[in-house]
């Protein structure tokens, strides 16, 4: 393992990589969230569940969070 690789199990240098990565997959679909999700995931293309487990939990932070 590489030292830029044991990075990665550092948390905030793991979140902000894979953010970073989600964004890129964002620009690549156009703002397709869930295509988005399913290319970070290694499934676009495939029959996954990923996708939509995080689009419900996604939701319903939105429900808590947002007000009114």
């Amino acid at each position: 393992m590489c030292i830029r690789d044991r990075a990665l199990f550092d948390p905030a240098k793991n979140i902000h990589t894979g953010s970073q990565i989600l964004v890129d997959y964002l620009n690549d679909h156009s703002g397709n969230l869930r295509r988005a999700l399913l290319n970070y995931n290694g499934s676009l293309g495939m029959r996954s569940s990923f996708a939509d487990r995080v689009m419900r939990v996604y939701r319903d932070f939105q429900k808590v969070t947002t007000p009114g």
